[in-house]
């Protein structure tokens, strides 16, 4: 067996997470049935002034905040997530009973409502797409980096005027994932199913290229936004960007080892 020789990686300057925001859900909305959550296409006031539409659903506290930090590292990094909101929802709307008290909900902007992207079920229509927006490679490494196995065809939007939009990153960075471990990768699995060697090795310089984000990602940006608000939002912001930061390093093998799995691989290096 032949290993592939180590790879070095610049160190390049961090850019700021761009946060999300916290709005008050206004009364109005529209339930819609979608999977096993409940999802309002809701009014919403932000705190920093001015109304927005979105989409909202309740989740447990990890979950919730495992949505804001994706949603907001997918956007910096060039992958199109909607807008992430912490939304505040008062008693009696949207779900929340007298019982339960007012609540915080996750919320995805919803993009130039009403043009409303749908999902595509023809996967090689995805990949085709994904590739013309120059978009397939740079989500697969987000994928990678957040852990994410739960990646389906109805969790990549097509048809909105902002382009292809990824949504639905509550089941990324599971508390039962160590930071080295692989786990599936939809987006990548499915792009070099049909692949040669020679095509996949290919793949792997694109992916690599496109790594390069997510080591310019500033983890330590001021993401305190409303984490006030969650019984556990400290201990969650540090669980989180902790296990981001122990898996950067393992990225390149993890990349690696998924497109070639045949071969060895050396451990990368920095450099400055």
């Amino acid at each position: 067996m032949t290993k592939r020789g180590a790879v070095v990686v610049p160190l390049r300057p961090k850019v700021a997470i761009v946060p999300w925001k916290t709005a008050v859900a206004l009364p109005g909305g529209n339930e819609i049935v979608e999977g096993s959550h409940r999802i309002w296409l809701a009014p919403c006031r932000l705190a920093e002034g001015g109304d927005v539409m979105a989409y909202i659903k309740s989740l447990d506290e990890r979950r919730l905040f495992v949505e804001l930090l994706c949603a907001a590292i997918g956007g910096t990094m060039g992958v199109p997530c909607p807008s992430p909101l912490l939304v505040f929802v008062r008693t009696g709307n949207y779900g929340v009973t007298s019982k339960q008290g007012a609540t915080l909900m996750f919320g995805s902007q919803a993009f130039n409502h009403p043009d409303v992207a749908r999902p595509l079920r023809d996967r090689e229509l995805i990949l085709h797409n994904l590739r013309q927006a120059k978009l397939l490679e740079l989500a697969g490494v987000f994928d990678e980096w957040i852990a994410n196995d739960d990646r389906h065809d109805r969790q990549i939007l097509f048809g909105s005027s902002a382009g292809p939009l990824f949504i639905d990153h509550e089941r990324a960075m599971s508390s039962a994932v160590s930071a080295n471990d692989s786990v599936k990768n939809w987006l990548i699995d499915e792009y070099i199913s049909m692949m040669n060697d020679e095509d996949r090795k290919k793949v792997l310089s694109l992916l690599r290229s496109k790594a390069a984000k997510a080591h310019e990602v500033n983890l330590g940006s001021d993401l305190s936004d409303g984490i006030e608000y969650l019984s556990r939002g400290s201990e969650l912001l540090a669980d989180l960007t902790n296990f981001l930061a122990a898996r950067l390093p393992e990225l390149d093998r993890l990349l690696a080892t998924r497109t070639q799995p045949e071969q060895g691989y050396l451990r990368v290096t920095a450099q400055a």
